[in-house]
């Protein structure tokens, strides 16, 4: 068995231990701060980024009941090979 000096185990209580619960303690709050937080069950309308065409994006505007709701199953190659739309920019390559 080893004999630990006792001055080494009051430096463990008093430095060690409390180094160790700081440390602790900041990456659980670290942890805290970087989770992103459960979405809200009072949400009622998907979380769409920007402004732009709001009412569009959140299928408010005239049209919306034109809207198809049932998927098609497209892969991505057949999706470029749709025309676009007039007034979209047309210089975005297509992917190789």
């Amino acid at each position: 068995m080893v004999k630990v000096n006792h001055r080494v185990s009051i430096l463990a209580r008093r430095v060690l231990l409390p180094c160790l619960v700081l440390a602790v303690v900041g990456l659980a709050a670290s942890i805290a701060a970087t989770a992103t937080p459960a979405p809200s069950a009072s949400r009622t309308t998907p979380v769409c980024y920007g402004t732009e065409r709001w009412p569009i994006k959140t299928l408010a505007d005239p049209a919306a009941s034109q809207v198809n709701l049932t998927p098609i199953s497209k892969t991505v190659r057949q999706l470029w090979a749709f025309s676009p739309p007039g007034g979209f920019d047309t210089s975005i390559p297509e992917p190789g």
